[in-house]
């Protein structure tokens, strides 16, 4: 299978004046979005919300350490009341009889 490829556009050789007039039009496009999007504003936005999601994440991580220091230096009495629910106690009990079997 041969791949095909588009036909080649011929390249338009302009004018140093045409060539002038496309990019001072590109660079007024440029300048009319920048000053629409408030692009220094939109930085500064971008910016501090990046470092407030940071600062954010490293708060949550410190709060869940100290979590698990307070959990690491109980004793095991501490622990266990706090950890462990009553639950375990169905555990140490020998199951029903079945007596259905009859």
């Amino acid at each position: 299978m041969r791949i095909q490829r588009p036909p080649q556009q011929d390249l338009k050789v302009t004018s140093g004046a045409q060539a002038s007039a496309e990019t001072t039009a590109a660079a007024d496009t440029a300048k009319d979005t920048v000053e629409r999007v408030d692009f220094p504003d939109f930085v500064a936005g971008l910016i501090g919300g990046t470092f407030q999601a940071v600062v954010d994440a490293s708060i949550q991580q410190m709060d869940a350490y100290a979590d698990l220091v307070k959990g690491v230096s109980k004793s095991v009495d501490e622990f266990a009341r706090d950890n462990v629910s009553e639950s375990r106690d169905h555990l140490v009990l020998p199951p029903p009889d079945d007596d259905d079997d009859d």
